[in-house]
């Protein structure tokens, strides 16, 4: 049996010998795949694109164990390199039967309920959200983290028993990387650039903090729009009497010319800090460094969310593990899967 599901090129086969399983897991459409004669128009079955055909094998797939008992980790998206991190921590160093299987949807988005049905119906731990159904996801789930329901969206999906328990670990992921650069008590105003899913966990960490927010955007109709939504204020220079002490950048727009971000510059003249949630953001890493801004990456947020996220997934198996010793996990399985990888395929996606 092959199957294929798309998601920005994310492709999924399995392949079945001797019982047992194993899923490959590559980057590239389904049509960039080498078949051994031509191949023939896919199929759509329940969510899944289906080719008969002969697959070559691809030096960019990424071999992890799965079997009739194999308890899975779905994701709404997945790199090559999460594939490998993963398998390496997973199954390498835990010696655990368990798969992190990023999953896709032939439209543009994946629907939410379908999401949550896929977790309920197979042999789940749980579901990460990267994006777009963070909101929408919410009326599907039996239960919400105080923290999640307050904030408005969850990233993390957990099953305990049989319910789906939402939670968001971006918001401790933020918390952690302003505190560990700044501190505590030492912000009284921050301006926000963007009004997507992420503002919402930057304002409910910030307010519980005791920080004044502002946003702005390319469009301050959508800011101001934003802005009421949260219960804060809309960016205005004059109106904040001088600049904020922080400058968090919640768009992708930080890889090109700052200046053709409408109202971004201007936003963050004067802060004392920038917190970029896009990565890398080289360019507005560059203008910190040359105007004394502290530029804090959004690694800085990244590990700590990846840490609190992963601590509730493996919960159930491996029980309740302090943050420094699963950080030690993940980075001892990213150094792992990049030697492997370096050994096998000696170049970089």
């Amino acid at each position: 049996l092959s199957m294929a599901s798309r998601s920005e090129g994310a492709l999924l086969g399995a392949s079945v010998a001797a019982g047992v399983t194993v899923a490959l897991v590559g980057w590239g459409l389904w049509h960039r795949v080498a078949f051994n004669g031509p191949p023939e128009p896919p199929r759509s079955v329940a969510g899944a694109v289906v080719s008969k055909g002969r697959r070559q094998p691809r030096k960019d797939l990424v071999v992890v164990r799965v079997g009739a008992s194999t308890q899975y980790v779905l994701s709404t998206s997945g790199r090559p390199s999460s594939m490998r991190r993963y398998r390496a921590m997973l199954q390498d160093i835990l010696h655990l039967d368990v798969c992190y299987l990023p999953i896709s949807s032939e439209q543009e988005r994946i629907d939410p309920q379908r999401f949550v049905w896929a977790v309920r119906g197979m042999n789940c731990l749980g579901g990460a959200i990267s994006k777009d159904i963070k909101v929408s996801v919410l009326p599907f789930l039996d239960e919400l983290d105080p923290l999640a329901r307050s904030i408005g969206a969850v990233n993390t999906v957990c099953k305990r028993g049989d319910r789906l328990v939402g939670y968001n670990t971006d918001a401790l992921g933020f918390e952690a990387a302003i505190k560990t650069t700044i501190g505590d008590g030492k912000l009284g105003s921050a301006v926000i650039y963007g009004y997507g899913g992420v503002v919402s966990v930057v304002v409910a960490v910030l307010k519980r903090m005791g920080v004044r927010c502002f946003i702005t955007g390319r469009r301050r109709d959508a800011a101001r729009q934003r802005a009421t939504q949260l219960g804060v204020e809309l960016f205005e220079p004059h109106k904040l009497g001088s600049a904020a002490d922080l400058f968090v950048n919640a768009a992708p727009v930080t890889d090109a010319s700052l200046e053709n971000a409408t109202n971004f510059l201007e936003a963050l003249e004067g802060c004392r800090f920038a917190f970029d949630h896009e990565m890398p953001g080289a360019c507005l890493e560059e203008y910190c460094r040359h105007h004394g801004i502290h530029h804090i990456p959004g690694t800085l947020m990244y590990f700590p969310q990846m840490v609190s996220q992963w601590g509730l997934f493996l919960e159930p198996l491996i029980g309740p593990k302090r943050p420094e010793e699963l950080r030690r996990l993940i980075e001892q399985a990213e150094a792992q899967a990049k030697a492997k990888s370096a050994l096998h395929f000696p170049f970089h996606f």
